[in-house]
């Protein structure tokens, strides 16, 4: 049983790195083969922005409504959640209800270890959406400022090990606070500054530089 149904398990780690966007590993370097999969991603990522979506625990299962008030993406939910329906999945029962802004996803199970795993992953949704990311720009670079109302994210977002960035022109520094972190990247280079503002507003997870013309990965 692979429980990514609609991408919902994300970690909160995972969470963080997408919400901070502004992490250290901007470097400069060219987009090279990497970018076909990097638009598909930004075109993912556009388009969930678009849907509402939440998920309950059942006795034995979840209840996943995603809504837009975009009827297009309201279109691709309910024709999305159809071909997901009619794939077979041992022990696993997937239900899908049309509504008028969406589609209701009901998944359940008779076996404890998969309804264990379905509830896992709606805890880490909650956990993910009690992020918040709230970007300022700076003359020099970006402040990133990332909190949460769940006390036990706070403490997984301060304690996460920030790389620090390879290209020397970049200065990245790490201040907790009550509810989360604030992160500032800056540089003397206005070029750079530039694409660092872009790469936070984004969300992106940093490494949107892929690899090179030349077949090598950029620096990280």
């Amino acid at each position: 049983m692979k429980t990514k149904y609609f991408a919902l398990a994300l970690t909160p780690a995972l969470a963080l790195v997408i919400a901070s966007g502004a992490s250290a590993n901007f470097d400069g370097g060219q987009r090279g083969e990497g970018r076909g999969m990097g638009m598909k991603l930004m075109g993912m990522h556009k388009f969930m922005q678009d849907v509402n979506n939440s998920v309950e625990k059942t006795t034995n299962g979840i209840v996943m409504t995603m809504t837009s008030d975009d009827a297009d993406t309201v279109t691709k939910l309910q024709e999305g959640a159809a071909k997901r329906a009619e794939k077979e999945r041992a022990n696993v029962t997937v239900s899908v209800a049309n509504i008028s802004n969406g589609v209701v996803v009901t998944t359940t199970s008779d076996d404890e270890e998969i309804v264990a795993k379905l509830h896992t992953r709606a805890d880490k949704k909650a956990a993910k959406d009690s992020i918040t990311k709230t970007v300022t720009n700076l003359d020099n670079g970006v402040k990133v400022t990332i909190t949460s109302t769940d006390s036990e994210v706070v403490t997984q977002i301060q304690e996460r090990e920030e790389r620090e960035p390879k290209n020397e022109e970049i200065n990245h520094t790490k201040t907790n606070i009550s509810n989360g972190v604030e992160l500032t990247i800056t540089t003397d280079n206005a070029d750079l500054v530039e694409r660092i503002q872009a790469r936070a507003e984004k969300g992106g997870n940093g490494r949107g530089f892929g690899k090179g013309r030349g077949g090598k990965r950029g620096q990280r």
